[in-house]
């Protein structure tokens, strides 16, 4: 079950992860560049962090993203995943991932490149384009989803996501993780790894089944951008804290995960310590204190629909500066 959290204050959980935790790896994406990859440049035949395989077994001609394109990512690459490997994430994990995020993704702008982005809702009742900075929404006839407040200036619009799977949206989270991981550590994961290329009830596999869950934040903030954290357990910390930790900004919505670990966590993992959630930067928007979080349960493969609530304040048309969609 779901479960709405007040967080500790920002100044505890910075000192709870200056002594328990080392910052392993930051990646932000908010202007890149130029592309990066994450893997040196190999010596001999390629080896997919993943499945283990090599060169000439498996191909590495596809370019994999090292976390999934569809967040916004143009510029993290990875030279260790192979080809089957990328097709498998592609059509499984990810496209949950996707549809999870639903109409955030035009909503809060997690298109780079000033890349158009359409969506239609799951029962097809709303359309939502994002182009040129601008959201434009064609509701269906008789859409009753969409509540207009003049009075108060705001717009609530309410409508049913695509399907997914919680625990493939997990999954994906996790494969993040693993993509961002300097190599020599994967030999920590091979489990995990290999519980990422299971297909069927994955969720009820009892070394991972703790795991799954996800602190899930909103933080309000002008220009969201995409940003990547890695957390490592510190040597003199208690061993039930898990040894890695993923947090993940996409736009506005910050997520948390434990990444799993077999090999170094203890059975007794606790969920709740997710609620300590990790005070990234973003929360030093004078918003702050707007965030709302929520511990979600995502120890379950059923696929199913989810509904998306999202209230908007506007100013009046004549007031907007000129654009495509106010001339």
């Amino acid at each position: 079950m779901d479960k709405v959290f007040g967080m500790p204050p920002v100044a505890y959980r910075k000192l709870f992860y200056a002594k328990n935790y080392s910052v392993y790896c930051i990646e932000e994406g908010s202007n890149p560049t130029k592309a990066m990859c994450l893997d040196p440049e190999p010596s001999g035949s390629r080896q997919c962090r993943f499945c283990g395989r090599s060169e000439p077994d498996v191909s590495f001609d596809k370019e994999a993203h090292a976390v999934p394109k569809l967040i916004g990512n143009y510029f993290l690459f990875s030279k260790t995943e192979c080809d089957e490997c990328n097709a498998f994430f592609g059509r499984t994990v990810e496209r949950d991932l996707a549809n999870h995020l639903g109409a955030a993704r035009v909503l809060l702008g997690i298109t780079p490149k000033n890349r158009n982005l359409k969506y239609g809702s799951g029962d097809r009742e709303v359309y939502l384009e994002r182009q040129e900075g601008c959201v434009k929404l064609i509701p269906a006839p008789r859409y009753a989803g969409l509540i207009v407040d003049p009075e108060r200036q705001r717009i609530e619009l309410c409508m049913k996501s695509p399907k997914y799977s919680r625990s493939k949206v997990y999954k994906a989270l996790v494969k993040m993780a693993l993509s961002l991981l300097p190599l020599p550590e994967m030999s920590h994961f091979q489990d995990t790894a290999a519980w990422l290329l299971s297909s069927g009830r994955e969720c009820l596999d009892n070394n991972f089944i703790n795991y799954q869950w996800m602190s899930e934040r909103f933080v309000p903030r002008a220009r969201p951008r995409l940003a990547f954290v890695m957390l490592v357990r510190n040597a003199n910390a208690p061993t039930f804290l898990p040894y890695y930790m993923f947090v993940a900004a996409i736009g506005s919505l910050v997520f948390q995960i434990a990444v799993p670990c077999t090999e170094k966590d203890r059975n007794e993992f606790d969920a709740t310590i997710l609620q300590v959630a990790y005070p990234h930067v973003v929360e030093s928007s004078p918003y702050a204190t707007e965030i709302v979080s929520t511990m979600k349960d995502m120890r379950s493969d059923i696929t199913t629909n989810g509904m998306e609530r999202f209230v908007y304040n506007y100013i009046a048309a004549e007031d907007c500066p000129k654009s495509k969609w106010t001339e």
